[in-house]
């Protein structure tokens, strides 16, 4: 796999939807989404892991960015926020589990466009789905940091909504819920 290089602002965006030679925005189909030729794939996943690596903020402005522009997408952008397979967790959470829907959002686009939920799978493995599921415990954390510096309670809750994720969630990864 070539180096990763940082990307950031408009020219992540231009460099995803413009100058990977191979992906081709094609009428309507499976998700909306654009059919990427196997040729522009590893490209594509070095776009893919800048996006999960960069700050969260900044991954949240691509994508409502990327999200906005007419015809199918280069990726699957849908979120069901932060769902949980244990309703009991959710449950004892109540309204603070919410403050980590940000965290929420960027682990839905990874399970939904590494994993093999659609027809995107572009990296259906389990050392993926440690990745993700790691990026979510580090925004979680800095969300802590951000909101409550000093709460031991808020990264507690980060600490349990990950292990949850680690427990369950490769039921989503994998596809076996949808």
């Amino acid at each position: 796999m070539p180096p990763a290089r940082h990307i950031s602002g408009r020219a992540f965006l231009l460099s995803v939807v413009l100058v990977l030679p191979g992906v081709h925005i094609v009428g309507a189909q499976a998700a909306d989404l654009a059919v990427i030729e196997p040729a522009a794939r590893d490209q594509l996943l070095v776009e893919m892991d800048e996006l999960l690596a960069m700050p969260l903020a900044d991954f949240l402005a691509a994508r409502e960015e990327l999200a906005a522009r007419p015809g199918p997408a280069v990726y699957d952008w849908s979120s069901d926020g932060c769902t949980s397979p244990v309703p009991a967790l959710r449950s004892a959470f109540g309204a603070r589990f919410e403050r980590f829907a940000p965290a929420c959002v960027r682990h839905d686009w990874g399970y939904r466009n590494f994993g093999s939920v659609n027809i995107r799978g572009f990296d259906a493995t389990e050392d993926r789905r440690w990745s993700v599921d790691g990026r979510m415990r580090t925004d979680m954390l800095e969300i802590c940091e951000q909101e409550e510096p000093t709460s031991i309670r808020c990264r507690i809750e980060a600490e349990l909504v990950h292990r949850a994720v680690r427990v369950g969630g490769h039921l989503s990864f994998y596809g076996f819920f949808e």
